[in-house]
């Protein structure tokens, strides 16, 4: 599945490496960032991990969560704005195309573990684990770019998982089909309970993990 923006943005402008600038910090004051920090503690998600990895918020579109993506193409810029207010676009980013651009969330204690997940909170969520890094793919139809970057990324791990939404399996195994293919081994975990793995407590997405 690509996120509609993905798609879109494809389409316009296919093949152009985007060399826009990253949103603009308006000065917005202490309250903006407590609202940052409400809306990720609602969900079970550390504020502080976020702000650690260059989340922050940003008026654009409504208020929402910048969240940076990397790449490895000079000068190629690449985010995603998370709306927490509500917005019909729930996840706004630059114009033009991705590229080879993934979330990649991590804290500060060397990282073993990878999981590969669709969305960036879910790559928040498992980063909170001691040990483990999260890479969200931003849809689970990410160009061969992208593809070839989480492979790069994945070999640096002891240990790679790969974490579905529960309606996602099947585009999550083609992925691992393509680790596979890169001699990557990794394992599948599937959250069947709930719909992602980010709605799952930090106790529970350990005994998701370790199951």
């Amino acid at each position: 599945m690509h996120y509609t923006h993905d798609r879109n943005e494809r389409q316009r402008n296919p093949g152009q490496i985007n060399t826009r600038n990253l949103p603009y910090l308006p000065e917005m004051g202490i309250d903006k960032f407590l609202l940052m920090r409400e809306y990720l503690s609602a969900r079970g998600l550390d504020y502080t991990l976020a702000m650690h990895n260059g989340w922050y918020p940003v008026q654009n579109k409504g208020l929402r969560i910048y969240i940076p993506a990397i790449t490895r193409i000079p000068g190629h810029v690449y985010w995603q704005a998370r709306s927490m207010k509500g917005h019909p676009l729930r996840y706004d980013s630059p114009f033009g195309p991705r590229r080879d651009a993934l979330v990649v969330v991590k804290g500060a204690v060397p990282c073993t573990t990878v999981c590969v997940v669709e969305g960036p909170m879910d790559a928040l969520a498992m980063a909170e684990l001691t040990g483990v890094a999260g890479i969200a793919l931003l849809g689970l139809s990410p160009p061969e770019e992208a593809l070839a970057h989480l492979a790069s990324l994945c070999e640096e791990y002891q240990r790679v998982v790969c974490l579905p939404d529960k309606a996602e399996i099947d585009g999550m195994m083609l992925i691992q089909n393509y680790l596979a293919n890169r001699a990557i081994r990794s394992t599948m975990k599937i959250p069947f309970d709930l719909k992602d793995i980010a709605e799952y407590t930090l106790r529970d997405r350990r005994l998701v993990l370790d199951d």
